[in-house]
């Protein structure tokens, strides 16, 4: 036996409900435990379930909730409140929907719950929403679009569909260009059938794609989201919902209050995007409806690359809103200086954020020596070879060729060289390959050139080490302590072309030969 013991203050009996209940207190008092009706959880997740599954995983439900009422007190833009509904409430419950099929209705409340946090202004107001909650489910870049030659194919065979018949398939998917299954695609798939019209103006997958890409601040985005929504609590809208409130522009009060008026026909408005520095003329803010105007201008800006033009011109909207809700709200005095310096205020904020965003990223960023990096010996000791490496591989079944030149150190005189074809996925096994080609050929004295910036960054970092490369890096280390002395170093794309002419070459040996080495 192996001595071990049931704790009896951890273990418990679980009887089925048809049991009778002196017989199941009869048989736990004789084992020394306690019943319970249920096995509890584990990690979060009921172990067992009985016929009701909304009372099972009803928890969810007061998660949410909780987790809810701990974000409503704290005044958050709708920007901030998207990244912590994706972050921080649809990751605490995740992993259950990884697991179970939860009922309709528990995800119908939670997504209830979720949008009613977007959309409310304050912890005490329930909320006002101006679209449905199926727009807000639908990807950045909109659903993936098939090819132009599936396009086609579709196009004919919905033609050609009343006389054909169901046939069993091979399982491709015809919605994505590769045609492999996603959940990503599937998602957005079904996601887009269920919405006929989701925009007050026609806007293209793409473009939302580009400007979801554009470096602005992420509180603007969504802010022109909502304008080319009509999700902006207009005076407008609010009077055609019922609410006691004038529909009359705050700022001229002599037209109704509309997105295209607010911001672009208002006489205010108006004058600043003609005499203020956008400099628009007035015939261009006449010739198309605020929509395509809209979208137009954006477009404009980005396709010749003024970010400046872009940023000024997305904050004076912004400002325009900001003003507006001063002078409904706190009676404040709006001009046209007033508009413009807020405008200018939140074009800053935008190049502040940047700023700090590339700070971070750059602090992120594996640095890389600029110059020569000894891994072997010191600059007092002598050099008799230049080693040229370079490889490339594909990630899809990770064929690969490796190509390395060695040349005189003080010259442009070829020594030898080689290419092998093999199965490979890092830059560390074009460089232990390369170094094994060297020391079997009696170079003990190498300058190596590489192309490959993170190369340089891990062999000579001094921190810990990934464990997906770790037996490569004590690999190539095992080698350079070989050798009497090495450096390696960052070149240009152009230093290593005839290493890099090599591996095009390898890459055609691969078929048939699982691994294939030529030796120059």
């Amino acid at each position: 036996m192996s001595g071990e013991m049931v704790n009896l203050q951890k273990s418990f009996a679980k009887f089925s409900p048809n049991t009778s209940t002196d017989y199941r207190d009869s048989l736990a008092n004789n084992m020394c435990l306690h019943c319970q009706d249920s096995l509890g959880s584990y990690l979060g997740l009921p172990v067992d379930m009985g016929r009701s599954k909304v009372e099972a995983f009803g928890h969810l439900l007061d998660s949410v909730a909780k987790r809810l009422a701990d974000f409503s007190s704290l005044r958050l833009s709708a920007a901030s409140k998207l990244v912590i509904i994706n972050s921080n409430l649809v990751a605490s419950f995740n992993h259950v929907l990884s697991v179970f099929k939860v009922p309709v209705s528990i995800c119908d409340k939670i997504d209830s719950m979720l949008a009613r946090f977007w959309w409310q202004s304050s912890s005490t107001s329930r909320g006002l929403a101006f679209r449905s909650a199926a727009l807000l489910h639908l990807p950045k870049g909109g659903s993936p679009r098939s090819s132009w030659g599936c396009r086609g194919l579709m196009q004919g065979m919905s033609a050609l569909s009343p006389g054909l018949s169901w046939k069993v398939g091979y399982g491709s998917k015809k919605f994505t260009r590769d045609g492999k299954f996603s959940t990503k695609t599937a998602y957005a798939l079904l996601v887009r059938q269920s919405i006929v019209s989701v925009a007050s103006v026609p806007v293209l997958d793409s473009w939302w794609k580009q400007f979801w890409g554009l470096s602005m601040l992420p509180k603007l985005k969504k802010f022109i989201w909502k304008l080319l929504h009509d999700a902006l609590p207009l005076t407008t809208i609010l009077h055609q919902r019922g609410m006691p409130v004038s529909p009359v522009c705050v700022f001229c009060h002599q037209n109704c209050e509309s997105v295209s008026h607010l911001f672009r026909d208002c006489e205010l408005v108006s004058d600043l995007l003609v005499h203020g520095p956008l400099g628009f003329s007035r015939n261009s803010l006449l010739d198309k409806s605020f929509g395509p105007w809209f979208i137009d201008t954006i477009t404009n800006f980005r396709v010749v690359k003024n970010w400046h033009g872009l940023a000024f011109f997305v904050s004076f909207m912004w400002a325009v809103w900001i003003s507006r809700n001063h002078k409904v709200f706190r009676h404040a005095v709006v001009s046209p200086t007033l508009i413009l310096h807020v405008a200018a205020e939140w074009v800053s904020r935008g190049e502040e954020a940047l700023a700090v965003s590339e700070i971070r990223h750059s602090a992120h960023t594996p640095s890389f020596p600029l110059g020569i990096c000894w891994l072997q010996g010191s600059e007092s000791d002598a050099l008799d070879c230049c080693l040229l490496f370079d490889g490339a591989w594909n990630a899809s079944d990770n064929t690969a060729g490796i190509g390395w030149i060695f040349r005189d150190i003080r010259s442009d005189l070829v020594l030898g060289g080689g290419l092998r074809a093999t199965r490979a996925a890092s830059a560390l096994q074009a460089c232990l390959c390369a170094l094994k080609m060297a020391k079997r050929r009696g170079f003990d004295r190498l300058q190596v050139y590489t192309d490959c910036a993170q190369l340089v960054s891990i062999l000579t970092r001094a921190g810990g080490k990934d464990i997906s490369y770790v037996w490569l890096l004590d690999a190539i280390h095992d080698i350079v302590k070989s050798l009497n002395a090495c450096n390696i170093r960052k070149v240009p794309r152009s230093w290593v072309s005839p290493a890099h002419w090599l591996v095009g070459q390898a890459r055609h040996l691969i078929p048939p030969y699982p691994s294939k080495v030529l030796v120059i």
